[in-house]
């Protein structure tokens, strides 16, 4: 009997002990975070595309900003250009909030959690005229989350700190700190001025005679006396880092006076296009090694920049960034050629017909050297060294063109001529001249060996 009696009390005791242990545990998930349950702690649930203005009061002052055709902006300071996604970020903060915890239901002391007085008074106002406002207190001591209250309710909660960051933020934080982003894949336009430097100026073959300059994309108009075709590994490299440059701080809007930063007269000014979009960029004095005062030219803000994001630009050698032939142009361009040297003359003649075949025209090429026909693969062959000879560096010393110890003059079949003139400029150098100005000097021996190409082809 008692054995039974034992066992009924033990029954009994596991019968309390499991319904304290369900009732302690219902009570303790009260102020725990439930994503399943509801409506305890869930502070808001609906879509940020509905809010049309939001407020932030801090110590630091007001912020409104307001949707204006799906485009948030900063009432009172449409000049001042917002970075969309942060302000979306803000927006999500009060259409979808649940909160961490029930810290208390009916706080009587709000000192302690710095919502005495609210660090931030975050206000939405809805397109179904619902408002909805928030009051910021301190971090919490775990640093992960932020005390807040919310107005006509009691209760205080932790949130993530996610939204305690999207609540505080400053006009400064809200601002877009990208520049204009350029398509590098798309450049039509680059112009480079710094002092103590070249200028340079690179634009697009496309708006250009391409059979002029070659099949290269892009051509460099400065610094030289003539137009060269840009495509060198260094550019593609430029090209391949992009041209995504972003703001450091913001300094001053409307300055009233720019010689301060070095702006009054900026020692390096960039300007960038591709087939859409276009910056202009002026940098001024530096503020730090590495930290540089910058303005557009359309924005009235001074600001400052990392300099390490133009290296590439600033650095930029003309001459490492195009293709180094004295002269290229296509052979189907060409329809003579006269070449003078050691007292001699040879003329180089490409003589076309064109007869018709049933899959269409077919042109037929002559080509003669003073009046005598050569074998094709021998002419092109002997055109290769010609064309390809390339220039060693830049001319450093005045040269007149006189006396010009080689000459080939090429006629085009639009009866342009283009002559290019080789005048000793060293023991071991020529400088090239075309139709008259020089940029370049060329080892002799390039040239020297296309001559003794052309005497093994006269022959």
């Amino acid at each position: 009997m008692r054995k039974s009696r034992n066992l009924i009390l033990a029954a009994i005791l596991l019968v309390v002990l499991v319904g304290a242990y369900i009732y302690i545990s219902n009570n303790a998930k009260e102020n725990d975070i439930n994503e399943e349950d509801g409506s305890e702690l869930t502070l808001s649930n609906s879509s940020r595309d509905k809010i049309t203005k939001m407020i932030l009061i801090s110590s630091e002052g007001e912020i409104t900003i307001e949707r204006k055709y799906d485009i948030w902006v900063l009432a009172g300071k449409d000049n001042i250009e917002i970075d969309q996604e942060k302000v979306n970020d803000l927006a999500y903060s009060f259409a979808v909030m649940f909160a961490q915890r029930i810290v208390e239901e009916n706080p009587q002391d709000l000192e302690q959690y710095g919502l005495k007085s609210p660090s931030v008074i975050a206000k939405a106002f809805f397109d179904d005229g619902e408002t909805r406002e928030y009051y910021l207190g301190n971090k919490t001591p775990e640093g992960t989350t932020y005390y807040l209250m919310r107005k006509d309710d009691s209760k205080l909660y932790t949130v993530w700190m996610n939204h305690g960051e999207n609540f505080s933020l400053s006009v400064d934080d809200l601002r877009n700190r990208k520049l204009t982003q350029i398509n590098a894949q798309e450049l039509d336009y680059l112009y480079i001025s710094q002092e103590g430097k070249p200028t340079i100026e690179i634009v697009s073959n496309i708006n250009e005679e391409l059979n002029k300059y070659g099949l290269d994309l892009w051509i460099m108009k400065q610094p030289y006396k003539h137009s060269y075709a840009v495509g060198s590994k260094e550019f593609m490299n430029i090209l391949e880092k992009g041209f995504n440059y972003t703001i450091e701080d913001f300094i001053e809007d409307n300055p009233s006076d720019l010689s301060k930063y070095g702006l009054d007269n900026p020692r390096i000014e960039i300007e960038i296009r591709d087939t859409k979009n276009s910056l202009h960029l002026f940098i001024g004095s530096n503020k730090d090694d590495n930290i540089a005062y910058a303005m557009t030219e359309t924005k009235d803000t001074v600001y400052t920049m990392a300099l390490s994001q133009l290296q590439s630009l600033i650095d930029m050698k003309p001459i490492d960034f195009i293709d180094r032939f004295v002269y290229i142009v296509d052979i189907n361009l060409v329809d003579s050629i006269e070449i003078e040297y050691e007292g001699k003359v040879n003329n180089l003649k490409l003589s076309r017909t064109t007869s018709k075949e049933e899959d269409g025209e077919e042109v037929i090429t002559t080509y003669k050297v003073d009046g005598k026909e050569v074998e094709e693969e021998a002419f092109k062959d002997y055109y290769q060294d010609l064309i390809g000879i390339t220039f060693d560096a830049e001319i450093d010393k005045d040269v007149e063109n006189t006396n010009p110890e080689i000459r080939t003059t090429f006629t085009l079949d639009t009866g342009e001529k283009v002559t290019i003139d080789y005048v000793s400029y060293s023991d071991d150098f020529y400088a090239a001249f075309r139709d008259g100005e020089s940029d370049f000097v060329v080892s002799k021996k390039k040239v020297n060996k296309m001559i003794d190409s052309l005497k093994e082809l006269v022959k």
